[in-house]
């Protein structure tokens, strides 16, 4: 299992979508508020949650995953207000 943590900033205000594809377990928090909870055993799936952000405000990320078996896969999305669906951008994410 590893954990993922650091600060993401959003370009835009508004309500904003992350996504974890992942098979086996996978939590997400956003400021605070678990977006994914999904920790089982599973085939690779997206799971989803929503959360209100402000543009250019740092907020808390962290990311949990846990493999089972051979195969690892965790990938982290987000959609942002009006935009399409893509891994989110190394320049919005920070360490701690």
């Amino acid at each position: 299992s590893i954990r993922w943590r650091g600060r993401v900033r959003a370009d835009s205000t508004g309500v904003h979508t992350f996504t974890v594809r992942s098979d086996d377990g996978a939590r997400l928090w956003v400021a605070g508020a678990r977006l994914v909870d999904e920790w089982h055993d599973m085939r690779p799936a997206d799971h989803s949650g929503t959360i209100f952000l402000e543009a250019g405000k740092p907020v808390e990320i962290w990311l949990e995953y846990f493999e089972r078996s051979v195969t690892a896969q965790c990938r982290l999305f987000w959609t942002p207000p009006d935009g399409a669906m893509a891994i989110v951008p190394h320049r919005n994410l920070y360490t701690r």
